[in-house]
């Protein structure tokens, strides 16, 4: 009788967990919409062609770290960062912005820290959206701020 019931208990603890393994080998599957056993669901849901329109994963996405090199022929920005080495394509309609002004590709200096969001383009490459420099660490910000009343800039005061 103790024999059976260890024999009982061995079958049992090996189903569960051949059960288990199975499980977590086994890829996990989500119903579509044209799968026969979601038709109680296809009513509600958009039609395909509205999925198709709208990609369930983020098309924009943001990005930072510090310019390692800027290529202007080709127009790619390697940032170095903590998870290495990253290259961005900077085309015609990336917005470069310098302290929160409208910038140019001009001010992509080495050592400078930026920051701004990106997409993949077709080609699987990262291209920017919206590039911000902030300046180089150390480097002095402009001597001249601009006075809200007068909309002129001014030179500061040295004392």
């Amino acid at each position: 009788m103790k024999n059976n019931m260890s024999l009982r208990w061995a079958v049992s603890l090996a189903a569960a967990f051949v059960t288990s393994v199975a499980c977590l080998a086994a890829p996990a599957e989500s119903p579509t919409p044209e799968s026969p056993g979601n038709n109680a669901k296809s009513a509600a849901t958009p039609s395909a062609a509205d999925n198709a329109s709208k990609p369930s994963k983020r098309q924009t996405y943001p990005f930072r770290g510090v310019i390692g090199t800027f290529d202007t022929e080709t127009r790619l920005l390697t940032l170095e960062g903590k998870q290495g080495k990253r290259v961005i394509r900077i085309t015609d309609t990336t917005r470069l912005e310098r302290q929160g002004r409208p910038g140019t590709a001009d001010d992509l200096k080495r050592g400078e820290k930026v920051g701004g969001t990106l997409k993949r383009n077709p080609q699987g490459e990262e291209e920017a959206l919206l590039v911000r420099v902030a300046p180089k660490p150390g480097s002095e910000p402009d001597t001249e701020a601009e006075d809200p009343s007068s909309g002129s800039p001014k030179k500061e005061a040295a004392e």
